[in-house]
């Protein structure tokens, strides 16, 4: 559920980067037997009933930082910001 990548940072210094996964592992092997129905133009990929998102990530979506909804759950939002920072700082120590 939650997804790691690593970015660079101030003086080119990789670190881990987390953010919930709103789509299956294997979502980017996916993608290309579903490009014939891309509703978009262009580069990005649109499609409005996605196979590749999971239950969870339907729920992050619709319950994103642009909705403002996540933010009322002000204990939900701490306790998770706690926990990714700690994480973040585990990892700074290796």
């Amino acid at each position: 559920m939650i997804y790691v990548s690593q970015r660079v940072g101030k003086n080119g210094k990789t670190f881990n980067f987390y953010k919930f996964r709103s789509m299956h592992e294997d979502a980017e092997k996916e993608l290309e037997s579903l490009l014939d129905q891309n509703e978009t133009d262009g580069i990005t990929f649109k499609m409005e009933n996605d196979p590749r998102i999971t239950k969870f990530g339907k729920f992050i979506r619709k319950t994103s930082f642009k909705s403002k909804t996540i933010i009322k759950c002000k204990k939900f939002y701490i306790i998770l910001e706690i926990f990714l920072i700690e994480i973040s700082i585990e990892n700074m120590k290796i």
